[in-house]
């Protein structure tokens, strides 16, 4: 019983960072709180899909499938808003890619779809760099892509004509 009170300390502790950002966490870019960014409609990575859905509720599409030997579910809502996870040998689950189509959903500093890059770079310190050919050769078609990555996590934009089409964060580890 301890250990789950702990869990929903945890949570609540997170979400009140997550979703009241303070001058410092919001505004401000640098490497030493950017994971804290890493964080859209109140979903970062890390999170579970049980999370997922006290938020969202039930998805529009569930998708099963095996990635790297683990195994993976996907959540789709109306094709706006999709959350893959990997599934622990334990059956707990964490969110490692989020993908964000819908304006109405932000960044903890206030990215969001439908803004222009040029304002995005303002709020993000102008830490964005543009996709390299090679990396987006792989990436849809019709976009250029503008990505900050530290290592473990990527955010990253997809561009249409200078505004945000999409926003995705990525657990690249």
């Amino acid at each position: 019983m301890f250990m789950y009170k702990k869990i929903i300390l945890l949570v609540l502790a997170f979400l009140f960072y997550c979703h009241i950002p303070t001058p410092v966490a919001a505004n401000s870019l640098d490497p030493a709180n950017m994971q804290a960014n890493l964080c859209i409609g109140g979903i970062s990575l890390g999170s579970s899909l049980s999370y997922v859905k006290q938020i969202y509720g039930t998805p529009t599409k569930i998708s099963h499938f095996t990635e790297n030997g683990s195994e993976v579910i996907s959540y789709d809502y109306n094709n706006l808003f999709l959350v893959t996870t990997y599934v622990t040998p334990t059956g707990n689950t964490w969110v490692n890619y989020v993908q964000c189509k819908e304006s109405n959903l932000s960044t903890p500093n206030g990215i969001k779809v439908g803004m222009s890059l040029k304002k995005a770079q303002q709020l993000f310190k102008n830490m964005l760099q543009p996709v390299s050919i090679y990396e987006a050769s792989v990436l849809p078609p019709g976009y250029s892509y503008y990505y900050y990555c530290d290592g473990a996590f990527e955010f990253r934009l997809s561009i249409d004509e200078g505004i945000i089409h999409s926003i995705e964060l990525i657990y690249t580890e």
